[in-house]
């Protein structure tokens, strides 16, 4: 059965199928990484790894029981890399470090960024190529030996001596090592596919990722802070606390600003009806005192009903009209919602 993440268990660094026919592992700097999101479907297991920019990595895989032999090939963004056939019985770990471009030169595996361009005769147009980028598989053929023995294809380069400079201090030594060139042909044992290329009977899958995206993509947990940081910085609790408590004081000050708000103004209308009530009552007290002065007027001037002007003992002091009984003292009009009483005759302009 396939390894099951456990909480605190050690990190799973292992991509083996439920059937624990096949396994795969990828290091970086000689260090197994921890793979993430393990999925298994028909013919198929796939997890995410971490992409470490600049470093490289190396491919390990190996077989366990299966009664026949396996032809195990590595594929890096679609693109065939190396191949290696596993007996029957081997259960050795066989390590791919990169794609061999001549007999002497392997270009290692390496997480570079993505190529981009613009110009779209420039970009790739492979089907596989651009479905496989961003991951690193291995696919498993069975095959059948058959026992015969054939030369391999591409033979190992030639060695050449190497030629020392004569100032050099290694002119002083009188041999080198320059291996002369002997027919040994390398041969390899035929076999015959029983799973077509095209349709392995398992692959591995490794989809590898930046830490950024796969933290977007929430398949792995945000790093914590490193510790230096976490000293230089102020603890969060009090900073937390602090911020709490002055919501609290906010909202304790809002509260009470929106109570006295509402204190002020329920007194200011009470205080407007009560200067609303004085108002009426003052003028109700105007109103009383001068229809009094009125009364006084009447019962104490002449009964002259001309309006002619008296005066007393050939004095010069004008004597006021006496008031007809009954005649309404002065107008009134409403001004601004109050009544008002115009004590003052208009002139005639006769």
């Amino acid at each position: 059965m396939a390894p099951v993440a456990v909480p605190g268990a050690p990190p799973l660094t292992k991509l083996v199928d439920p059937n624990g026919y096949f396994e795969g592992q990828i290091s970086i700097d000689g260090k197994p990484v921890e793979i993430y999101k393990v999925e298994h479907s028909e013919r198929k297991t796939t997890c995410f790894i971490e992409a470490v920019e600049g470093k490289e990595y190396t491919v390990k895989f190996r077989r366990f029981v299966l009664p026949s032999a396996v032809r195990a090939s590595v594929y890096v963004d679609g693109l065939f890399a190396r191949c290696h056939t596993l007996q029957l019985g081997d259960k050795s770990t066989w390590i791919c470090d990169g794609v061999r471009v001549s007999p002497e030169h392997v270009r290692p595996f390496m997480f570079p960024q993505i190529a981009l361009t613009d110009d779209p005769d420039a970009a790739t147009a492979t089907e596989n190529v651009i479905k496989a980028l961003g991951a690193v598989s291995i696919d498993f053929h069975r095959i059948t030996m058959n026992g015969k023995m054939c030369p391999r294809r591409g033979s190992g380069g030639e060695r050449k001596q190497p030629v020392v400079d004569e100032r050099s201090k290694k002119a002083s030594m009188s041999h080198s090592t320059a291996p002369q060139l002997k027919p040994r042909a390398r041969l390899y044992e035929e076999y015959k596919w029983i799973d077509r290329p095209a349709s392995p009977y398992y692959t591995l899958e490794f989809k590898y990722r930046s830490r950024d995206l796969l933290e977007i993509d929430k398949i792995v947990e945000p790093e914590p802070a490193s510790p230096s940081l976490a000293r230089r910085s102020p603890p969060l609790q009090p900073a937390v606390a602090s911020t709490s408590n002055a919501n609290a004081a906010a909202a304790a000050s809002t509260s009470s600003s929106s109570a006295s708000g509402k204190k002020r103004r329920q007194s200011t209308s009470e205080s407007s009806s009560t200067s609303r009530d004085q108002e009426l009552q003052e003028m109700r007290a105007k109103i009383a005192r001068l229809e009094e002065e009125n009364s006084q007027y009447r019962t104490g001037a002449g009964a002259s009903t001309s309006g002619a002007v008296k005066r007393e003992n050939g004095g010069d002091e004008d004597v006021k009209p006496a008031f007809v009984k009954g005649e309404p003292i002065g107008k009134t009009k409403m001004e601004n919602g109050r009544m008002v009483i115009d004590l003052l005759d208009d002139d005639d302009d006769d």
